[in-house]
Parts: C-alpha cells; sequence; structure tokens
C-alpha cells in the first residue's frame, strides 16, 4: 500500500460528471490566519495520506481556502429534505463543498474512495440568508464526535482536520469562525432522490440511483454488463440495503443512549452512517424523552421516538423511489413493466420495520449484558429502571462487564453502585431476573471468561459527554487546543483494555459528569 503526501493526492470528482444541476461548483471562500487546532493521523493513513507528510500550515491553509487542493473540483449538491416532518425543496450544502474523492489501493489491491467534505467553506446559491461559515464550538462537537462514534464501532461519517480562524460569525453571539475536513465514503442523503422526485424529474432520479448504485452498491449489479440499464429490482435492492443499514444505525444509537437531535431526512445518510452532527448527546442519566435541542419544541427528534421517525424517513425514501420501482404511465423513466415492484411488497418491508428494528437492538442489548439472547422485558425492565433511579447508562453497563468471573459467586452487592440502586426492590428483582439468566447460559469458567471478554469491548469506560465537549470548547476559544487533542486520542479508544483507560489525566472522565452539566441543552446554530 502507498501512501500520498498531501500535496500529490489524486482527486478525482465523480459526482461533477452527472448533470450540472446536480451541483453548483464554487471554490472555498478565504478565511484569514487559518490555524490548524487538530488532524487525525489514523483516519490520514486509512485514506492513503501520508501523517508525517502533514504540514500544519499548509493543511490549514487548504482547509481556510487560501490554497487550492490540487486536482479537485470543488462543489456545492443540490437536495431537498424533509425539516421537523414539512417538506422544504430549497436545501443543498449552504456552507459545504464536497471537494473531491482521494483514490487509492489498499493493501489488497482495491481501489478506496473516498469524499472530503470541507464544512464552512463559505457561501454556496443554497445558502439561502446563511453566510456560509460554522463556528468554532459547532465544528469541536462535530471532530470529535465523528471520531467517538468510530471508537465504539457505530457507522459514522468522520474528520480529518479542524481549523479555526480569526474570523467570527454571528449566531447567538459571536463565535470564531471554523472548518472540519469531513471523510466519508459517500455524502448523499435521502433528500437528494426526495428532491428530483417532488420535482418530477424522474429521469434524474434514476441517475442519480444508478451513480449510487454502481458507486456504493456494485454487488447489486455483478451480473449485469456496465452498459445495460438497471432494472427495478436493482432499484429494490438498493432500497432494501439503505433499509437494514438504517435500522442497525438507529439500534445502535438506542442501545448506547445517543440521541441524535435533528432528524431530518436532508440529515439522513444512504449509507447508514451517523451524519451532519448538531445538538447531539450521549445521555448522562437514562431518559426516555431526553431532548438536547432547545428548538424541537415538540419533542419529535427526542431519543424515544427516534426508532420511529427513520422508519417515517425510510419511507419518505421509498415515495422518492416510487417511479422507478414501480409501473407508473405518467412516469418517463424507461422501465420493464414485468419487472415493476408492487406498491404492497414496498408496504410489506416499511411495515416489518419495527420487527427488523427490535430484533437488531435486542442482539445489541444482548452483547452488552454478556446473553447469548436477551429477553425483551429483561431489556425493557432495565430501562425503565435506569430512569426511574437516575442510573448513569455508561457506567451501569461498564460495572456490568467488571462482575466476578464465576456467576454462583456474585450477588447484587458485587456492583459498585450506589447503596440506594442496589437497595431499590425493582432494581433487585431485576438483577435476580438477569443472574437467572446468566446462569441458564454459563455452564463453566471458560464460558464466564468469554462473557466478560465480549462484554468489555462493547461496554466502554468512556463516552464523549457533552460537558466534556464544553470544557474543550471554552479551552480552543481561549487559544488552548490541547483538551481537544487529549478527547481525541481518549474517544478513539473507550474501552477498559485501552492504553488511557486509566491514565491520570482522564479518569475524572469516566465518573458521572458534575451537577452543573446535567441536562445540557444544545442548538442547532452552527
Amino acid at each position: 500500500m502507498s501512501f500520498y503526501s498531501l500535496s500529490q493526492i489524486p482527486f478525482d470528482n465523480s459526482y461533477a460528471r452527472l448533470p450540472e444541476h446536480f451541483y453548483h461548483k464554487v471554490k472555498p471562500a478565504p478565511l484569514p490566519n487559518g490555524q490548524l487546532v487538530s488532524s487525525n493521523s489514523e483516519l490520514a493513513q486509512q485514506i492513503g495520506l501520508d501523517p508525517c507528510s502533514i504540514n500544519p500550515q499548509q493543511l490549514a491553509d487548504l482547509m481556510t481556502g487560501q490554497t487550492e487542493f490540487s486536482g479537485a473540483t470543488p462543489l456545492a449538491m443540490k437536495y431537498a429534505g424533509h425539516q421537523f416532518g414539512q417538506y422544504n425543496p430549497d436545501l443543498g450544502d449552504g456552507r459545504g463543498l464536497l471537494i473531491g474523492e482521494s483514490c487509492f489501493q489498499d493493501e489488497n489491491g482495491i481501489e478506496k474512495r473516498y469524499d472530503w467534505h470541507l464544512k464552512g467553506a463559505g457561501k454556496t446559491r443554497y445558502s439561502r440568508m446563511g453566510d456560509g461559515r460554522a463556528v468554532l464550538r459547532s465544528s469541536i462537537r462535530e471532530y470529535l464526535v465523528s471520531e467517538a462514534m468510530h471508537g465504539l464501532n457505530i457507522a459514522t461519517t468522520r474528520a480529518l482536520a479542524l481549523t479555526v480562524s480569526s474570523q467570527r460569525a454571528h449566531r447567538e453571539r459571536y463565535e470564531l469562525c471554523a472548518t472540519v475536513l469531513r471523510i466519508s465514503e459517500c455524502h448523499i442523503r435521502f433528500g437528494h432522490f426526495e428532491h428530483f422526485y417532488y420535482q418530477r424529474r424522474y429521469d434524474d432520479l434514476r441517475e442519480l440511483a444508478d451513480y449510487c448504485i454502481r458507486r456504493y452498491f456494485p454487488e447489486i449489479i455483478s451480473d449485469t454488463a456496465a452498459e445495460d440499464s438497471l432494472k427495478a429490482k436493482h432499484y429494490w435492492q438498493f432500497f432494501q440495503n439503505i433499509f437494514h443499514r438504517t435500522i442497525k444505525l438507529v439500534a445502535q444509537w438506542q442501545a448506547y443512549g445517543f440521541v441524535h437531535g435533528v432528524l431530518n431526512t436532508d440529515n439522513i445518510s444512504i449509507l447508514g452512517e451517523s451524519f451532519d452532527y448538531g445538538p447531539f448527546e450521549f445521555m448522562d442519566n437514562w431518559q426516555n424523552n431526553r431532548i438536547p435541542n432547545h428548538s424541537d419544541h415538540e419533542g419529535r427528534y427526542s431519543f424515544a421516538n427516534q426508532p420511529g421517525i427513520m422508519q417515517w424517513n425510510l419511507s419518505c425514501l421509498a415515495q422518492a423511489l416510487i417511479p422507478l420501482l414501480v409501473d407508473d404511465e405518467n412516469s418517463t423513466a424507461e422501465k420493464d413493466a414485468d419487472e415493476s415492484i408492487d406498491i404492497e411488497i414496498i408496504n410489506q418491508l416499511l411495515s416489518s420495520y419495527p420487527e427488523y428494528f427490535q430484533q437488531t437492538w435486542l442482539d445489541l442489548m444482548a452483547k452488552r449484558l454478556g446473553l447469548t439472547s436477551a429477553p425483551k422485558a429483561l431489556c425493557d425492565d432495565l430501562l425503565q429502571l435506569l430512569e426511574r433511579l437516575e442510573i448513569d447508562g455508561c457506567r451501569f453497563f461498564y460495572k456490568l462487564s467488571h462482575l466476578p468471573l464465576n456467576v454462583e459467586q456474585f450477588d447484587i452487592n458485587s456492583l459498585d453502585l450506589p447503596s440506594v440502586w442496589r437497595n431499590d426492590n425493582g432494581f433487585a428483582h431485576w438483577f435476580e431476573q438477569y443472574w437467572n439468566c446468566l446462569k441458564a447460559e454459563v455452564h463453566s469458567s471458560e464460558i464466564d471468561t468469554s462473557r466478560l471478554s465480549k462484554m468489555q469491548t462493547v461496554n466502554p469506560k468512556y463516552i464523549l459527554r457533552n460537558y466534556m465537549l464544553q470544557e474543550a470548547i471554552e479551552a480552543a476559544e481561549n487559544g488552548d487546543y490541547n483538551p481537544v487533542n487529549d478527547l481525541l486520542r481518549l474517544v478513539k479508544k473507550p474501552f477498559a483494555h485501552s492504553p488511557l483507560a486509566n491514565d491520570s489525566d482522564f479518569i475524572r472522565f469516566a465518573a458521572s459528569p458534575p451537577e452543573w452539566a446535567r441536562d445540557i441543552e444544545l442548538s442547532c446554530s452552527s
């Protein structure tokens, strides 16, 4: 595997070969006095970039528009979307630019492509009334949470670097402008398809779907010649892939107490990645109806509502793909009627969402509990207890994964938890049920050792809490970037076996948050 220096990256932009009305070509608008806050050397290596070749000022100049990415074709994508349930046709990349794709061969000789997307790059024709900028506060949050999600093995976009400039933008107050260099295999959102569907531009809809299938899901057309037209069956497989990836993602969020905050269809990736982070939160105490976004007055995107909202979002995408799936005499897109997918089949898949979600979520909860399979009642009762007793979910699962090896030797007092929890009758009853489930599965010390080992790879010692982010933001706004880089190191390896797990600089983050940090409300402004 060969690595490139920053100035030698062989950029392509396959999206720029689509019709020009799919996007708007525009260069990043310069920001003054750019400075590199942090870079992600591990990610750099993964995408074929030599970390040792990164000159901090060179990268800062590229990310603040002072110099250009050689060979790149920056563009802003056009899309639409449902925002808080209402369709909005006037969306698109209003402050972010798809710089291009880096292409390289991995150690197996397989070509890899990664999108480079610069957030905070300035105005585009889709900026509406916005200034095209991102501020340091929100940029730090996205930079760190994307790596935290990756550390938890939850599908996510990532970020290669973060810069700050001396320019300020007005949000609730004047804040320093920043840029984030986001890396992902894909930046296509559900809203891309909605745009062409509601415009009744079905040929464009087909061209976009063909592009996505050929680039991101080539296995769907492995038996199809390159020059052949795709059929309804291919678009159906395409939707099924997105359907199951989306279910897996939201099940992971629910298993780890993550609240996205703004699940509009323009914020949902077709690859099932956590995408477009805003007023997100890893919950401290488990709260089913937690709403971190202070703009979400109706609680549409509360923690409890996330699975249902993602089902609704999938139905929006299915609706947008109808012209490619179902025979329609009004459609201009070519389609073989014999290949048409019956609308009832589509509805059946959408109706099966709760079942698929529940099983995926239960499988994840079983892993967190150290069980082969977890009864739904056991999981539901636990989450109700966590909420009623205001138990820190991260700490609880971490403690649970450090019980004695021999199931016969531990009882409720083996849990290093406050006595108010252990003395609660409901908690004692739940623990007894859990103990019975363990005893039914564990038949030897070897199996029990395996149980603990597996639990400790899915139950982190650390999660990225809002107060940790707030401390790093305040330090960075005062010119100290060390807390940002320290948190980056920590969230990359959040489990007990990490070399940093017992580091004296980080151990305070393993505790519950201080009282002042509970239930922080967040803004959509970024």
